[in-house]
């Protein structure tokens, strides 16, 4: 039996997990009405263009490389800054004596930072990974190719 390429993982991958971000999005617990439906069509739209990509890797389109690069980068920004923005508000809280749960706070800053540093490896070995020798390459069957 053949182990399936790991294009196809990819692939299968982004068009599962890329809907979770939606659902991040719709059961978000902010105030503002505003802020709530910004969010989801972001989210909404980073979600669509996840699974589009899943969809282009799939079929081995060239351009689906490029979208799951970008969306990963746009994953390290997000999780990146809030990481350091959570940080940032738990030394303040800290200084002024508000931190309820200390540890559980530091847990919670510590695995967004954990995700935002594991996106930003995944995005530099895709970067790698698409190297202009790689672009070049006409062993690999691409879709569109004749």
């Amino acid at each position: 039996m053949n182990a399936p390429s790991p294009n196809r993982i990819s692939a299968i991958a982004w068009q599962v997990l890329s809907p979770v971000a939606a659902v991040m999005a719709l059961i978000s617990t902010v105030e503002s009405q505003s802020t709530y439906y910004t969010q989801v069509g972001i989210f909404g739209l980073w979600s669509c263009l996840g699974m589009i990509s899943g969809v282009g890797s799939f079929l081995r389109a060239t351009w689906a490389s490029r979208i799951q690069v970008l969306l990963v980068w746009i994953a390290v920004a997000y999780f990146s800054i809030s990481g350091l923005l959570i940080v940032s508000y738990l030394v303040s809280a800290f200084i002024n004596g508000g931190v309820a749960n200390p540890i559980h706070s530091w847990a919670i800053a510590a695995l967004v930072l954990v995700v935002g540093l594991l996106l930003f490896y995944h995005a530099r070995s895709k970067k790698r990974q698409r190297s202009p020798d790689s672009e070049n390459d006409t062993s690999i069957p691409r879709h569109g190719d004749a």
